[in-house]
């Protein structure tokens, strides 16, 4: 009973640690990179050099139209 109760305090003193390693490192480090990206991205679409994406035309919105058709239509034939 002693070498089991001996190794749940070990278990659980590891898990505590790991656990709290993980939950006050990982929010500092993901935010610090979150905020890096935002700010090189932000700077990139405000530089004049940035070119911006074009707007859809009616023929992408048919052809989105037409790919969610034909996707609702395979559906109903693979259930019936």
């Amino acid at each position: 009973m002693k070498v089991f109760l001996l190794t749940f305090c070990f278990t659980v003193t590891a898990c505590a640690v790991t656990y709290a390693a993980i939950a006050c490192l990982t929010p500092m480090t993901y935010t610090t990179l979150l905020e890096e990206e935002l700010e090189s991205r932000i700077s990139e679409i405000e530089s004049p050099d940035y070119e911006h994406v074009p707007r859809l035309q009616k023929k992408d919105y048919l052809g989105m139209i037409a790919t969610a058709v034909a996707c609702v239509i395979i559906i109903a034939i693979g259930i019936i």
